[in-house]
């Protein structure tokens, strides 16, 4: 074994330019295959974790994409936009839309920091939830009025340390205030954010202040218009449906694809009109072409160093290397170059998925890809060898040791 392993490398060594380019174009078309993969992966449980039945409806997680980031939040000649996108959504027919966005505030007088959720007001009406004590927000509370006390529902967890009708002064998102304690949700209840359903026992409702009049939007607090427009929607359609009905909409008020449907398989580029998925389909496509190229540049590299060193492989065999072991030194090159290949693709693999934050991918991706890859070059090898005979060949070219 040891004197074929010196063999593949001196062939190696052999045909160096050859040798760079198949290796170049095999991390490519391995590491690009396994990227894409984990993509795939990726977004089908990110789609599992979003996509919840709710009395026969699906729920999904709303994404703002504005291009330029939070920063677009607080340009105020966006605001008109935002709060018709926002008025749009909730007189819609196709979708039930629910704002609902977490926000963390500090009870001052503990010290205490909570997870505040702040819901709309069809919130309790699309999830039903049944409350131990007290009630639930009523019309007039959605209104921002200076000096009012905020009415605020607690999880099951705070009924120990906070009573039905207490006050305290609480530092929220928009202002400190003064905060009434005006229910209790019964303990076990879920709460749905973000397109998850957790236990709402440890969080806090809030009201989700409403816009001000439109000849007033300019005014309004930039994390407003932010966390009104955040939320889920509730629907019949599926993801891509409802994915297509959201451009529909932010095209129509020219921004075109801020909002976006966590997982779907359709969602545009931030900026671009092309979607993700059509992106990713092209990859397909190219990777596709790719292993192609890569079978074909095999078979010739094959080809080309059988038919310039059989008279090498002839010698090899009459200095005692069997049959099988001459085989390994032709075509055990190529399996060292697959296997170089495979970990420079594994490194470039796992950078890409610290960064993203991807699903990993096991070894026998790697393993399967290189079969494949191989199968069509090894047949061919195989072939070949069979067709000739080494001590023939040694007489044919008059070759003696």
């Amino acid at each position: 074994m040891k004197k074929c392993l010196v063999e593949m490398i001196l062939s190696l060594k052999k045909n160096n330019g050859m040798v760079w380019l198949l290796l170049f174009l095999c991390t490519l078309c391995f590491g690009g295959s396994k990227i894409l993969y984990s993509y795939t992966i990726t977004v089908g449980q990110e789609s599992d974790n979003f996509q919840k039945n709710y009395t026969e409806q699906n729920i999904y997680d709303i994404v703002c994409l504005f291009d330029g980031g939070y920063e677009d939040y607080e340009r105020r000649e966006n605001y008109g936009k935002l709060a018709e996108w926002n008025r749009v959504m909730h007189e819609s027919d196709i979708v039930t839309f629910v704002e609902v966005n977490k926000q963390y505030f500090v009870e001052l007088d503990r010290d205490r920091s909570y997870e505040g959720l702040y819901i709309g007001k069809n919130y309790f009406e699309v999830f039903s939830t049944d409350l131990a004590s007290g009630r639930f927000f009523e019309e007039e509370e959605f209104a921002y009025e200076e000096g009012k006390c905020m009415p605020v529902i607690m999880g099951a967890a705070h009924q120990g340390e906070y009573k039905l009708g207490e006050r305290f002064q609480a530092n929220t998102v928009f202002f400190q205030t003064e905060v009434c304690v005006v229910g209790f949700v019964e303990a076990g209840e879920i709460v749905c954010y973000n397109g998850i359903m957790v236990r709402a026992d440890d969080y806090v409702f809030f009201p989700m202040i409403n816009f001000p009049e439109m000849e007033e939007i300019e005014e309004a607090d930039s994390k407003l218009m932010y966390m009104k427009n955040s939320g889920i929607v509730k629907t019949g359609m599926s993801k891509t449906e409802t994915q297509d009905y959201f451009y529909q909409v932010s095209d129509s008020l020219l921004m075109p694809g801020i909002y976006v449907i966590a997982g779907a398989e359709n969602q545009r580029i931030p900026g671009m009109v092309i979607s993700v998925q059509k992106i990713m389909q092209t990859i397909r496509t190219m990777l596709i072409v790719l292993c192609v190229i890569m079978v074909l540049l095999l078979i010739f590299y094959l080809s080309r160093k059988m038919k310039k060193n059989w008279n090498y492989y002839s010698i090899l065999f009459l200095l005692g290397f069997s049959q099988r072991e001459v085989f390994s030194v032709m075509l055990g090159d190529t399996v060292l170059l697959l296997i170089a290949a495979n970990l420079l693709a594994e490194l470039c693999f796992n950078v890409w998925v610290v960064f993203t934050d991807s699903l990993t991918v096991g070894v026998w991706f790697n393993i399967l890809a290189s079969m494949i890859l191989l199968f069509v070059p090894f047949l061919f090898s195989v072939r070949s060898f069979k067709k000739k005979d080494l001590y023939q060949r040694i007489e044919e070219e008059g070759s003696y040791l």
